[in-house]
């Protein structure tokens, strides 16, 4: 009987997606940051005041489809987690500033 294991080993299983977890993060937070400085500026008399406004507004929506993207394509998995949990973690942090925030007014 020959010695080794009783399945060959599936090439497939060893390939993972590449890209990073801490990319996508950063990548998300880049974006809420470019997305809160265009409202911020979307607010002037300025002319840009209507664009800024609109691309405040498309940032984050366009981020979630190409995150739901990334996280679909095998090379890019990893990427598109990263930006997926970016996008959990920055509702949560968000959340947490906002009651800190709340429960300070009320002293």
């Amino acid at each position: 009987m020959p010695a080794g294991p009783a399945f060959p080993p599936n090439p497939s299983a060893r390939r993972r997606g590449r890209g990073s977890i801490l990319l996508g993060i950063a990548i998300t937070y880049a974006t809420f940051a470019a997305a809160w400085f265009s409202f911020m500026y979307a607010f002037s008399s300025d002319v840009l005041a209507g664009p800024l406004s609109t691309l405040s507004a498309v940032l984050p929506l366009a981020l979630i489809v190409v995150g739901i993207v990334l996280a679909a394509m095998p090379k890019t998995t990893r990427t598109g987690a990263g930006i997926l949990i970016g996008i959990g973690s920055s509702i949560l942090i968000a959340g947490g500033v906002c009651v800190a925030l709340l429960s300070g007014l009320g002293q």
